[in-house]
C-alpha cells in the first residue's frame, strides 16, 4: 500500500519536466520516450503513463487510470488546483483535509475507489456517486453542516457539436490526445450554465461553504460569471426575500501548459479577504479587463529621505523605520475604539475597527460624546455626595456594568487590517561643491493589507488617512 506525500506549498512543476531524468526513474515511462528525449503527446498511452509516473515520483501515488477517460497531464493540472487552493482557506492545526468528490460516471467512481484504497486515502477522500439532477454541492446528502471550499473543473462544452466546432476553430492541432467522454466534457449549456447553477446553489448554502471556486475555459464565461455574481438576479424567495450581493470575489488567470489560457473564479459570503495574489492573479499579458477584477486588498506607500551615514546603523534606515512605526502606533492610540496590536519581532501590526472613526465628522462626533460623558460623570458625582457613600457606590457600579455590556458586540468588526513596515536601501550620487559624494537614499515601505470587512470604501478611506498622517 502506498504512502502518499503531502502536497508542497510551492508548485512542483514551475519548470518543465525533464523527460530524460523521468525515464531513468520510471522505466515504464522510458518505453514511450523518443530517441531525442521527446514524448509523443498524440499517443494516449504515453500521456497516461506520464501522469502515472509523475504522480508516483513526486507524490508517492500508485494509480490505475482507465484508457477511455480524461487524462490531462498532471503538470498542467497542478497549477489550477494550486491557484484554487490559494483562494480558499487551508485546513486548521495542520490536519489533513477531508475531501468529498461527487461523480456521475460509474467507471470513474470505481477507479477512484480502487486508487483511494491502494494509496491509503480512505480517511481523507470520499467519492459520492450522484446523478446529473442532484445538487452539485450535496452537503445534506453527505451529512455535512459546512465545508471549507469547493474546487470545480466543469465540462466546457454545451454539446458534442460545440466540442467539435471548438476543435475546428483551433489553428493548430491539440498539444495532447483527448480520451474524454461526453459525460466528462459536455453538459447542457456548457460551463456557463454549470457554474451558474453553482452560484444558485451557493445562494441557498451561503456560509455553509467558506469559498466557492471553479475553473473556466472560456474568456466569455469569466465575464458572464463575474457579472452574474455582482448582478441583481441574486435575490428572490430562495434568499429569504432579501437581496444578496456577492462582493467578495477572486479572479485569476493562468497559462496551462505552453499556450492554453484558463481562468479561476471564486466567491464567498464571508468577510475574510484573500490576498492580492490570490484574488487578482494576472500577468503582464493578461486578457482580463480591470472591470472584471475585484477591489485590491493591498496598498502600499513609502516614506523616505537621504542620509550621509549619521544613523545608528551607519545609514539612518533604522531611525527612519522606527519613526514610521512610532508615528503609526501614536496614530492608532488616537482612536481608542480601534483594537491595535503591534509586534516588533515581525515589524507588523494588526488592527480592527467597528466603524470609520478617523474621518473629520467621526472625530467631531467623538469629541461631542466625550464632552457629554464628562458632564454626565460630574452630575453623577454630585448625586453620590448627596445620596450617601454606599448608595452612590452602588449606583456607579450598576451604571458601569450597563456601559460595559452595551460596548460588547457580537457582530464582527467592520474593518480588519494589517500594516507591515519594510526597510529599503538605495544609492544615488549627488554632485557636491568639489567632488561627487555618494549619499544613501533611505526608504520605508508601508504595506496595508485588507484582512476583514465588506466595505471597500471604508478600507480605502483608512489607507488614505494613514498615508496622509504617516507619509
Amino acid at each position: 500500500m502506498s504512502n502518499p506525500r503531502p502536497i508542497p506549498d510551492k508548485e512542483t512543476y514551475a519548470n518543465d519536466v525533464d523527460f530524460s531524468v523521468l525515464a531513468l526513474q520510471s522505466p515504464e515511462f522510458g518505453k514511450y520516450l523518443r530517441p531525442n528525449n521527446q514524448l509523443d503527446f498524440s499517443n494516449p498511452d504515453a500521456v497516461r503513463q506520464l501522469t502515472i509516473s509523475l504522480l508516483k515520483r513526486d507524490f508517492g501515488l500508485d494509480l490505475q487510470l482507465p484508457e477511455d477517460r480524461l487524462c490531462p497531464p498532471v503538470e498542467e493540472q497542478e497549477r489550477p488546483v494550486s491557484i484554487l487552493c490559494s483562494v480558499a482557506p487551508r485546513a486548521q492545526n495542520g490536519s489533513s483535509p477531508l475531501q468529498y468528490t461527487p461523480e456521475i460516471d460509474s467507471k470513474n467512481i470505481n477507479y477512484a475507489q480502487t486508487n483511494i484504497l491502494a494509496n491509503n486515502l480512505k480517511s481523507r477522500i470520499r467519492p459520492l456517486h450522484t446523478e446529473s439532477t442532484d445538487p452539485l454541492i450535496p452537503l445534506d446528502t453527505l451529512g455535512l453542516e459546512s465545508i471549507d471550499f469547493t474546487i470545480c473543473n466543469p465540462p466546457f462544452y454545451a454539446s458534442q457539436t460545440d466540442l467539435l466546432a471548438s476543435s475546428t476553430l483551433k489553428s493548430r492541432p491539440p498539444h495532447s490526445s483527448c480520451t474524454g467522454t461526453p459525460t466528462e466534457m459536455v453538459t447542457p449549456g456548457g460551463e456557463l450554465a454549470f457554474v451558474s447553477r453553482m452560484i444558485e446553489e451557493s445562494l441557498l448554502l451561503r456560509h455553509r461553504v467558506k469559498w466557492y471556486t471553479t475553473m473556466l475555459g472560456k474568456y466569455s464565461s469569466v465575464s458572464a460569471i463575474v457579472s452574474k455574481l455582482r448582478s441583481q438576479s441574486l435575490e428572490g424567495e430562495e434568499a429569504g426575500g432579501t437581496r444578496i450581493q456577492i462582493e467578495n470575489i477572486a479572479v485569476k488567470e493562468f497559462i496551462q501548459g505552453s499556450r492554453t489560457r484558463r481562468w479561476a473564479v471564486g466567491w464567498s459570503f464571508g468577510s475574510m479577504r484573500p490576498s492580492v495574489s490570490a484574488s487578482r492573479g494576472i500577468s503582464g499579458s493578461s486578457s482580463l479587463g480591470k472591470g472584471l477584477l475585484p477591489y485590491p486588498t493591498e496598498f502600499s506607500f513609502s516614506i523616505g529621505g537621504e542620509t550621509n551615514g549619521s544613523g545608528s546603523d551607519g545609514g539612518g534606515s533604522i531611525d527612519l523605520l522606527e519613526t514610521a512605526i512610532s508615528r503609526t502606533n501614536n496614530l492608532m492610540n488616537e482612536f481608542p475604539t480601534i483594537q491595535w496590536r503591534y509586534r516588533a519581532s515581525m515589524r507588523a501590526g494588526v488592527g480592527f475597527a467597528n466603524a470609520n472613526v478617523w474621518s473629520r465628522a467621526a472625530r467631531r462626533k467623538t469629541k461631542l460624546e466625550t464632552d457629554s460623558n464628562t458632564k454626565s460623570k460630574t452630575k453623577t458625582k454630585s448625586r453620590m455626595q448627596v445620596g450617601g457613600r454606599e448608595e452612590g457606590e452602588r449606583e456607579v457600579e450598576m451604571d458601569s456594568e450597563e456601559e460595559d455590556s452595551g460596548d460588547e458586540s457580537e457582530s464582527e468588526p467592520a474593518l480588519g487590517f494589517k500594516i507591515t513596515f519594510l526597510s529599503k536601501k538605495g544609492h544615488q550620487e549627488t554632485k557636491g561643491r568639489e567632488d561627487w559624494e555618494e549619499r544613501k537614499k533611505e526608504e520605508v515601505e508601508i504595506v496595508v493589507r485588507w484582512l476583514l470587512g465588506r466595505d471597500s470604501v471604508l478600507f480605502e478611506s483608512f489607507v488614505g488617512m494613514l498615508r496622509r498622517r504617516i507619509a
